[in-house]
């Protein structure tokens, strides 16, 4: 089975190349996916956090507050996810994550030696797993139909795979039912997400965040709430694309309307903090599936967001009262009915905060879960 996969892996890696060498030349991206990066010594007995990108390393910044008595080392796969690692998670070294050839995950596991490796949500490659001789766990995991279905049709090597865990803690009891139909057994644990602190809440009047768009959806959104600007001058539109690489063109897109975009990384939250409306974006265009609508809600902050909300089902759950899903046809009439309408606005701030409370403890109950397996930190 792992013959098959370095050929399905060489195989990828050719259909690859010509995308990541146009993207190490326009934007400088993937140099450190072909090269073992260089962690410093240390006498602490090291973690190692594998989170993908920025959902994930969000989520890892939960647990990682925990193991203060190891040197963390964070991995991430996307440029995005490991300059918020940076920003985000204080650690003994940050670094990409090669591309997932076995001798590159041999030397890199060889200079690091963790004495444990922990992976969020579902980033599983399989020389990473088998090359790291250490205890390793799954954590805040997730299992989409698609991949479901697609682990049905190899079922050997989902077992060759998830049998690499000496832990696994699911997000909820779906993601648990599926791990089972696999035969693979879980615990659920929560999601790490859901765990995240807020900043303190400082409301503009009346802002709103449109926060993680895509492709099309800054236009269509900033063009459908154009009449309330117009009508309501004290409404003021952040517009924040979810990749820094559309900054630019963001920018200029909105250059003749009053949305004011913002252009820095890892200050999603920040603003979602200062707003009293949230309109989360990759759901109203496209077949992205949506984003974190519990981030604004943390703040006790109402969200909007759109019908493409597949790949997050159980946050449109959890959200509640305290969020509502719509066209973006209807986003105009719906935030003029929280600024014209103070009970409603009230009832939803009311519900996010409901929502909020229930929310804290996940990452410390993992933390527990882990520490429950034989792990050996402290050799």
């Amino acid at each position: 089975m792992r013959f098959f996969y370095g050929i399905a892996l060489g195989l990828l890696f050719l259909a690859y190349l010509p995308k990541a060498l146009y993207s190490r030349l326009r934007y400088g991206k993937y140099k450190s996916k072909f090269t073992i990066p260089k962690i410093p010594s240390t006498d602490k007995p090291i973690v190692w956090i594998h989170a993908c990108s920025v959902g994930e390393t969000k989520a890892a910044s939960t647990l990682a507050k925990h193991f203060k008595d190891h040197a963390l080392v964070i991995s991430s796969t996307t440029d995005t996810g490991h300059a918020l690692a940076k920003t985000l998670i204080p650690a003994h070294a940050h670094i990409m994550l090669p591309f997932d050839f076995r001798f590159l995950m041999r030397r890199l596991a060889k200079q690091m030696a963790p004495k444990l490796l922990i992976l969020i949500e579902s980033d599983c490659w399989l020389n990473l797993l088998l090359e790291t001789p250490c205890r390793k766990v799954l954590v805040s995991a997730t299992l989409s139909e698609r991949s479901l279905k697609r682990y049905q049709k190899l079922p050997s090597f989902a077992r060759l795979v998830y049998s690499q865990f000496d832990f696994i803690g699911t997000q909820n009891q779906t993601y648990q039912q599926r791990f089972a139909t696999l035969g693979i057994q879980t615990t659920i644990t929560g999601n790490l997400k859901l765990d995240l602190p807020a900043p303190p809440s400082s409301p503009e009047d009346f802002a709103i965040t449109i926060g993680s768009t895509h492709a099309g959806e800054e236009e269509a959104i900033v063009k459908v709430l154009e009449p309330l600007t117009k009508k309501y001058p004290q409404i003021k539109l952040y517009v924040i694309p979810r990749h820094p690489e559309r900054f630019a063109l963001v920018e200029k897109l909105l250059k003749t309307s009053k949305a004011i975009p913002i252009t820095e990384m890892g200050v999603l939250q920040s603003y979602y903090a200062r707003s009293k409306l949230a309109i989360v974006g990759g759901s109203f265009i496209g077949n992205i599936g949506g984003h974190n609508i519990l981030e604004p809600i943390l703040n006790h902050v109402p969200v909007f967001f759109g019908p493409q909300m597949h790949a997050q089902q159980e946050l449109v759950q959890l959200a509640a009262a305290a969020g509502k899903q719509l066209e973006i046809t209807e986003l105009c009439d719906a935030v003029e009915k929280c600024i014209t309408d103070s009970d409603h606005y009230g009832s939803l701030c009311a519900a996010a905060a409901s929502v909020e409370s229930l929310l804290r403890g996940i990452s410390g109950k993992t933390y527990k879960s882990i520490c429950k397996v034989k792990l050996p930190l402290n050799d």
